[in-house]
């Protein structure tokens, strides 16, 4: 069985908890950097698949 997606959903949501996490520290600057990171790596998803819409883009 392939746990591809599985593990990708598990990393990404990971990746949100520590920005998450580092706002409630009050660790706003950190805390962008980190959503900054997560939305240029679904970028790079979304034009290898072509299966997301960019920001601001419509359907």
């Amino acid at each position: 069985m392939n746990n591809t997606v599985a593990d990708s959903t598990q990393t990404a949501l990971k990746q949100f908890a520590k920005g998450d996490y580092l706002l409630y520290q009050n660790r706003n600057q950190e805390a962008i950097v980190q959503f900054q990171s997560i939305l240029k790596k679904l970028q790079r998803t979304a034009n290898r698949s072509g299966n997301f819409v960019a920001f601001g883009e419509s359907l």
